[in-house]
């Protein structure tokens, strides 16, 4: 194995790039698109419920509990990667997606719903599954939710799992227990998580 040591190393154009991809900027900061650059997460566990949001269009949904995650990048360029994994009794007309700062994504590549379907109220990223009995009696699952945005900005910026229904009317979830009861023999409870990197591009 080799071992260059030096002292100072300064280049003509104020930053210096490695064969393979690697650039150290001129501000001290180190370039390597794709490689993570940060990573923030929450861990849910209190058991509660929420209604889903209705309304004519998907244009308004409702909090999915203790989903949120704030994240400030440190590259304008960077891309963001949102994973979340929801446990809990959720009702099979329960669509989700997700918000910034409160704002419905329709960027396109980034929407948080499927462009083919439209931004109509039964149009998201995921949906709750169906097991006959609407999702709501004494076992609960997990739903995960996996998404990419490109912030474009260097802002503080929230981001948080949002659900709304997919029908006219309005349904009742759990997350981190059942349906029917909050916890005991057979009616089983967990934790709910949600995680976001910042990859450099």
């Amino acid at each position: 194995m080799s071992k260059i040591i030096v002292r100072e190393i300064e280049s003509p154009s104020g930053a210096i790039n490695f064969v393979g991809g690697l650039t150290i900027a001129d501000s001290g900061s180190i370039s390597y698109p794709g490689r993570i650059v940060q990573m923030k997460h929450v861990t849910y566990k209190t058991r509660t419920s929420w209604q889903n949001a209705t309304s004519d269009t998907g244009s308004v949904s409702a909090n999915v509990p203790g989903m949120q995650v704030d994240l400030q990048c440190k590259f304008a360029s960077s891309k963001v990667v949102i994973e979340a994994r929801i446990l809990g009794d959720v009702h099979h007309n329960t669509v989700f997606r997700y918000t910034v700062n409160g704002s419905h994504i329709t960027t396109a590549a980034y929407d948080s719903y499927n462009d083919d379907a439209g931004a109509n109220r039964w149009s998201g990223i995921t949906c709750a599954p169906y097991d006959g009995a609407n999702n709501n009696t004494s076992t609960p699952g997990d739903i995960f939710f996996m998404v990419f945005y490109k912030p474009g900005n260097t802002n503080n910026n929230t981001y948080r799992i949002v659900s709304r229904e997919g029908n006219t009317s309005q349904s009742t979830n759990y997350i981190n227990r059942c349906g029917s009861s909050n916890g005991q023999n057979s009616y089983e409870c967990g934790v709910s998580s949600m995680i976001i990197y910042e990859i450099e591009e």
